[in-house]
């Protein structure tokens, strides 16, 4: 269920905004640790993916509208800002965050680190498997059904016992307390969205 009043920076009116026919820079986004890896059931290496998330947000990369950062993958709802493209900021933020993360478990947690050796050409080490699914927002149900996904996530069967959570909104690297509640994400500035 999707709060309605407005408690944030800005607000989309999900309506007027496909009207306008806007929605085609609106993405649904899901990034996936390589092998399925859980490696954000450490705290410290999601803080670092959420960090980055945000610096895309301030810096006027993007904008997150929803997202979910579950042990082992991170969907997304968000829109490119112009002049810049989705490939090359998701990019980017592929690039700094594995970066950041080798750096980290080389400091903190070598025998994890090993998990994520390949010896490629180009890198000795990688963190997120290649292709990030992404699919454009085509309609508000669509839209609808991304958000009640994303948020949800985190209470499947398979995530209960490891998460420990029995509703969205406990999750807290989620933007389910946000819509739920109405209570600020105390990681990301969220654009909200109204349905």
């Amino acid at each position: 269920m999707l709060v309605s009043s407005p408690t944030r920076r800005s607000q989309i009116d999900m309506r007027k905004f496909f009207q306008e026919a806007q929605y085609e820079s609106l993405a649904f986004v899901t990034t996936t640790i390589l092998d399925w890896k859980k490696l954000f059931l450490n705290h410290d290496l999601a803080k670092i993916v959420l960090e980055s998330l945000n610096f895309y947000i301030q810096n006027g990369s993007w904008e997150v509208y929803v997202y979910a950062l579950m042990p082992n993958h991170l969907h997304l709802i968000l829109k490119v800002l112009e002049p810049n493209k989705l490939s090359s900021v998701l990019g980017n933020f592929h690039k700094f965050t594995a970066r950041t993360i080798v750096k980290y478990l080389k400091e903190n947690d070598r025998q994890l680190l090993k998990d994520f050796l390949v010896n490629k050409i180009d890198r000795e080490y990688q963190i997120w498997q290649r292709e990030p699914v992404v699919k454009n927002i085509i309609s508000e149900d669509f839209l609808r059904q991304k958000v009640n996904y994303i948020h949800e996530n985190s209470t499947q069967e398979r995530w209960r016992g490891i998460l420990k959570i029995n509703d969205p909104w406990d999750y807290e690297f989620s933007s389910a307390r946000f819509y739920y509640t109405g209570i600020n994400d105390k990681y990301l500035n969220l654009t909200r969205l109204v349905l």
